[in-house]
Parts: structure tokens; C-alpha cells; sequence
């Protein structure tokens, strides 16, 4: 009995050393994304002001901003209750039926507001 209780501590010590890796592993990964991210960011701003920019600054553009503004722009009409809905969704919040895979985009120029 001793010896099942011995083998369950060491393994639930070494599956904690797995895990604590494992996070070492994803903040290492975190850190290296944010210093990848903001190289981009600063060669994004010096294609787009056509000049060389200082590292040290800010920058001006952002891809995420990029992103962000454009799927503002972006909805998909669910086909069920007729929502328009987040095009990063799968559901829709509203009635709960699965979006379509093509992205239906509404545009809100020709829309009819009143």
C-alpha cells in the first residue's frame, strides 16, 4: 500500500514539473510574439510614411488595429432570426443556429435605417 501511495506522489510531482515547463514554454512564446509584433508594427510604419522610423518610436500603425477596424465593417446576417452578428462567431447570440461558413457581409452604406 505504501508503495502505490510513493508511485502516486511522484507521478503527481512529475506531472507538476510538466506543467510548470509548460508554462515556462508559453511565456517564453508570449514574449517572443510581442517583440516579433512590434517589429512589424515598427516595418509597417516605415512602408507606410515611406521613411526609416527610430526604434525607439512609437508606431503609428498597428496590425491588430488593422484588423480590428476591418471586421467592424464586417457582420454576417444569420439566416435563421436575420441578425447581424460578429463575423468571428460560429452562433449566433441571438437564436443560437450556426452562421454560414461564407461570410455574407452587410454594408451598411445601402442600408435602410428607417
Amino acid at each position: 500500500m505504501e508503495i502505490v501511495f510513493s508511485l502516486f506522489a511522484i507521478a503527481i510531482l512529475v506531472l507538476a514539473w510538466a506543467v510548470y515547463r509548460i508554462n515556462q514554454q508559453n511565456i517564453a512564446l508570449r514574449e517572443k510574439v510581442i517583440r516579433l509584433s512590434k517589429r512589424v508594427n515598427e516595418m509597417l510604419y516605415k512602408v507606410s510614411r515611406g521613411t526609416k522610423a527610430k526604434p525607439d518610436e512609437e508606431t503609428k500603425t498597428s496590425i491588430v488595429g488593422l484588423v480590428e477596424e476591418s471586421e467592424k465593417a464586417r457582420k454576417i446576417i444569420c439566416p435563421n432570426c436575420h441578425s447581424l452578428c460578429s463575423s468571428k462567431i460560429m452562433k449566433c447570440p441571438n437564436c443560437g443556429s450556426l452562421l454560414p461558413m461564407e461570410k455574407k457581409t452587410y454594408d451598411w452604406k445601402d442600408a435602410d435605417l428607417t
